[in-house]
């Protein structure tokens, strides 16, 4: 599948990386279990302030800098609102990745 999808474009398939910010690292980390599950190695994975569990909002980091930012607390809680069908949905790996019973082969270890 990665194969003839990078021979089409020129690229290895052999050497596929996901990245994402925000959104697009939540997007990327169930990419990588999506690949991990599939038996696709990654060669990179990278996550630049992920959204990735809304338990967040108990986290200490998340208390202490939540106000006096753009994204303050009370604007990410919409933002989960509106993202999650349902206040369970907050346990569904495929919606909130950091739920996953296993994040084992999801991402290479450094050399």
């Amino acid at each position: 599948m990665i194969g003839a999808g990078a021979t089409a474009l020129g690229a290895d398939g052999a050497r596929v990386a996901v990245a994402g910010d925000s959104a697009g690292g939540c997007l990327s980390a169930v990419l990588a279990q999506d690949a991990r599950d599939a038996g696709i190695p990654l060669r990179h994975q990278m996550l630049i302030q992920p959204c990735v569990s809304a338990q967040t909002f108990w986290w200490s980091s998340a208390r202490e800098n939540g106000e006096g930012t753009l994204l303050t607390t009370r604007v990410m809680m919409w933002f989960w609102r509106e993202y999650l069908s349902t206040p369970e949905d907050s346990l569904n790996p495929r919606a909130c990745p950091l739920e996953a019973k296993s994040l084992a082969g999801t991402f290479p270890r450094a050399p």
